[in-house]
């Protein structure tokens, strides 16, 4: 195939469809949407000059973006094509697949981190359908919605860009590792596959894919590589796949609509990183530690997903309505304050309008004093909880357990075991030895949390010559 849009083809509708996009920033996605258009119509004119195959043309065309990107955006097709040509070791690669039932949005093999990140505000991820759906541990709808806007964070956590770019290129470097575990396993063929996709029944739903595979009888699956740390192995222990990732990986065929799809597989490295502060250096793992599970398709639940997804964008992206605020209150206290207010001004007071303020006062003192109350109540259970433990070490002396037969079925069993811990005030180290503090955060070993908001609220007597002030 070398005629039509290889590179993709709906830049130019995503370029006419920014209203979403916050006014400040609405410019600058419809420039880098141009700069990218300008590239995929650059590399479609190349191919269409090309006596290569369109897999060489874009391999060998994808070593010159990399290793020149300034140059590369001043070439024509004319000399990218005499370029290519001129470097590409002529040998046989495998064919893509063509996906005639998707809307090729663009080739990412030819677009930064940032371009990427900026094209998925066009579109809802698979990765973002369990937000959408209520099953994501991570993100909330309201964060998805300011997310799409390209709304700017107002309180920013220390570093959060190195952290993200960090998490970003582990799972770049690894993708590839957990694919090659499982081809290897599986004695699977990886079909190349580099492109951004729409759907055209649910033009919402988008799908950025890991893989593409083929078994030995040549069915084709769809492969979505994850990485995680070695203390979430039981969560796929016993053929398990957390739900927020089952999500995802019927999203993909869904977009894609093609009956040569059998299912998508999804496959798991258990990792150990190594992160000098928030750069990510490498990571161990244990290749014998890969686990993949099957989902197989469910047109209905696929259908169900994409369906979910294309309201949520028409209702609260296109008709610009608020979805509903997490139900947890301190996580929608922190995403109201990180998109709508912004860190606190210490310099700030104001004064409160009608009895709004008095009513949550009188809300928040009476809710403080049944909380006080029941507390109390707590403790004396506790303390007499305390008293039973007391004499049950003095029953035991000094055994490690100590047991009683509670019927022919049952037994009941007391344990006591010596624990102690030893803690170091973080500023105390930094006072007092500010060099092994550089280091110890130098290797990462300082941990910088998310900020905090401390909330006080309070009935004061006003003294005499009494004046409010921050």
């Amino acid at each position: 195939m070398k005629n039509g849009d290889y590179f993709g083809n709906d830049l130019a509708n995503m370029k006419n469809n920014c209203s979403h996009i916050v006014k400040e920033h609405r410019d600058e996605y419809i420039a880098l949407l141009e700069k990218l258009e300008k590239r995929m119509e650059l590399l479609q004119g190349g191919l269409e000059l090309s006596k290569l195959p369109p897999e060489n043309f874009a391999r060998t065309a994808k070593i010159l973006f990399d290793e020149w990107p300034a140059r590369f955006e001043k070439y024509s097709p004319s000399s990218l094509c005499k370029m290519v040509e001129h470097f590409d070791p002529k040998d046989e690669l495998p064919h893509r697949i063509e996906w005639p039932n998707a809307i090729t949005i663009v080739d990412t093999a030819f677009v930064t981190t940032e371009e990427w990140e900026a094209l998925r505000r066009f579109g809802i991820g698979g990765s973002e359908a369990a937000a959408i759906l209520g099953l994501s541990p991570w993100k909330t709808e309201l964060e998805i919605k300011y997310d799409k806007m390209a709304k700017d964070d107002l309180v920013p956590e220390p570093n959060e860009k190195a952290r993200s770019q960090a998490i970003f290129t582990r799972g770049h470097v690894l993708e590839d590792k957990v694919i090659e575990a499982f081809c290897d396993l599986f004695l699977a063929k990886r079909i190349p596959e580099t492109r951004m996709f729409r759907s055209k029944e649910f033009p919402a739903a988008m799908a950025n894919i890991d893989a593409i595979v083929q078994m030995p009888n040549e069915d084709i699956y769809i492969f979505e590589a994850k990485t995680t740390g070695e203390m979430k192995k039981k969560d796929w222990d016993d053929g398990k796949t957390p739900e927020y990732y089952v999500t995802q990986t019927r999203q993909y065929p869904a977009v894609l609509n093609d009956d040569r799809i059998k299912g998508t597989y999804i496959g798991v490295l258990f990792t150990d990183d190594i992160m000098l502060r928030d750069t990510y250096v490498g990571s161990y793992y244990d290749r014998g530690r890969f686990v993949s599970h099957l989902i197989e398709r469910d047109k209905g639940e696929e259908d169900f997903i994409l369906g979910v997804e294309q309201d949520w964008w028409d209702t609260y992206i296109r008709d610009e309505k608020m979805p509903p605020e997490p139900e947890e209150p301190k996580v929608a206290a922190k995403v109201v304050r990180k998109y709508e207010i912004g860190s606190v001004d210490t310099s700030k007071l104001i004064k409160a309008d009608g009895d709004e303020l008095k009513s949550f006062w009188n809300e928040y003192s009476k809710l403080n004093a049944e909380k006080k109350s029941a507390e109390a109540e707590v403790k004396k259970i506790s303390d007499s909880m305390e008293e039973i433990k007391a004499k049950v070490q003095k029953l035991a002396g000094n055994a490690s357990k100590i047991y009683v037969e509670n019927s022919d079925e049952t037994y009941v069993v007391a344990s006591f075991t010596e624990t102690s811990s030893t803690t170091i005030p973080v500023s105390d180290v930094k006072k007092a030895a500010p060099e092994i503090f550089d280091e110890l955060e130098s290797k990462g070993l300082v941990k910088h949390g998310d900020p905090t908001f401390r909330f006080s609220f309070s009935e004061k007597k006003k003294k005499k010559d009494w004046e409010a002030k921050p």
